[in-house]
């Protein structure tokens, strides 16, 4: 698997939590790793989050978090155009693209709107080995 950019969602994905419903929210510590690791091998890394865009960037800046992400889309509209925008904007191929989601939902229809685009489930075990296996084969090059 390779990728120049990857696309995170953020509550129950790059956090534990819910923050539209007032949930403490606890960062995925290993995602934090791998999105730092990915931007040190010069991978992008973007958000596209169905959350108000104000209480997600605070959250983000108050974990130290909101400079490490490019062009993010937040906002409260489907998923599927959001991430194309992404794409286009970076003007990158879909195949190039991974995108990081807990809704199966979400994670579908982003693989209507973007043909090509790796979309991997937040909640599978195998979502955090294959980002560990990117980035070691990164760091090896």
């Amino acid at each position: 698997m390779t990728a120049k950019l990857v696309i995170w969602d953020l509550d129950d994905t790059l956090w534990a939590g819910t923050l539209a419903e007032g949930d403490e929210l606890v960062l995925k510590a290993n995602r934090i790793e791998f999105v730092r690791a990915l931007n040190q091998s010069g991978v992008a890394n973007s958000i596209c989050s169905i959350n108000f865009f104000d209480p997600a960037k605070a959250a983000l800046e108050e974990f130290g978090l909101w400079q490490e992400f490019v062009f993010p889309e937040i906002k409260n509209e489907p998923k599927g155009p959001l991430v194309k925008s992404i794409i286009d904007i970076m003007k990158v191929s879909a195949a190039d693209v991974i995108f990081i989601d807990d809704i199966e939902h979400n994670l579908q229809e982003v693989a209507f709107f973007n043909e090509g685009i790796v979309c991997l489930d937040a909640n599978d075990p195998e979502t955090d080995k294959q980002l560990a296996a990117l980035v070691q084969e990164l760091q090896a090059n």
